[in-house]
């Protein structure tokens, strides 16, 4: 190929795995190959979609917590120690969710979909490696050239600089029949202040519709009717609001 004319002397090529699977033999036998050509413009690419049970919202693992994290930072660091460490550029060709096929709002759970792509954009600053967002329509209208929903690419460019601060989950279900109870959220921080409470454009009061305790934002259910509530926490600067609809 370098030899066939036109730019492609210059030009990077990229080579994947079999498959593009991040397994670790796999990976080694593609840092071989580059290694052989002496080839500085070779780039190694691998996909990753995922803790697999997570990124299909399969078997009971709805959370973007312990397993999927885990499994997240296990491959991260695979691909540094097989790669960057020995000076082969690299890059995830594809990243993404399984279950995104279905639509922002399919498969898997928002707010932990959120949490996913945060931590894949902040370990992709910190290994340094470049990456490809995997879509199929169910992100951006290529057509209109805008974004079905701007909350994941907004999450995707907040974790280039900063840590965002979450909640415990996004979303709060209340029965369609019976009384309502309160509703206790965990919030992580990670360094900002909580700002408040609003449902659609309104605040909510402090100590009537809702207490915060340390990190626990206890929610009173008396203003809210309806068989599904939805609690949305996002970060803006160093503070962190929520929001309900």
């Amino acid at each position: 190929m370098r030899g066939s004319g036109g730019g492609n002397a210059q030009w990077l090529l990229v080579l994947p795995t079999l498959g593009d699977t991040p397994n670790q033999s796999l990976m080694d036998d593609l840092a071989a190959t580059i290694r052989s050509f002496h080839d500085p413009r070779m780039v190694a690419s691998v996909h990753y979609d995922g803790c697999y049970p997570f990124s299909v919202n399969l078997a009971g693992q709805t959370r973007f917590d312990g397993p999927a994290r885990t499994d997240l930072a296990k491959v991260f660091k695979r691909v540094h120690d097989t790669f960057l460490a020995r000076g082969i550029p690299t890059m995830f060709g594809e990243y993404g969710v399984l279950g995104c096929d279905f639509g922002p709002s399919g498969g898997v759970e928002r707010g932990e979909m959120l949490k996913y792509f945060e931590a894949f954009g902040a370990a992709a600053c910190t290994r340094g490696v470049a990456t490809l967002l995997w879509d199929n329509g169910s992100f951006f209208d290529r057509t209109s050239m805008k974004w079905h929903d701007p909350g994941p690419f907004q999450q995707i460019r907040w974790s280039w600089t900063t840590t965002s601060g979450t909640a415990s989950s996004d979303m709060v279900f209340v029965p369609g029949d019976g009384p309502v109870t309160d509703r206790t959220l965990t919030l992580n921080p990670n360094g900002a202040a909580f700002r408040g409470l609003g449902q659609g454009g309104t605040d909510v009061a402090k100590g009537r519709d809702y207490t915060l305790s340390g990190n626990r934002l206890k929610l009173a259910f008396h203003f809210w009717s309806g068989t599904t509530a939805t609690y949305y926490m996002a970060k803006s600067g160093t503070s962190v609001t929520g929001t309900t609809a």
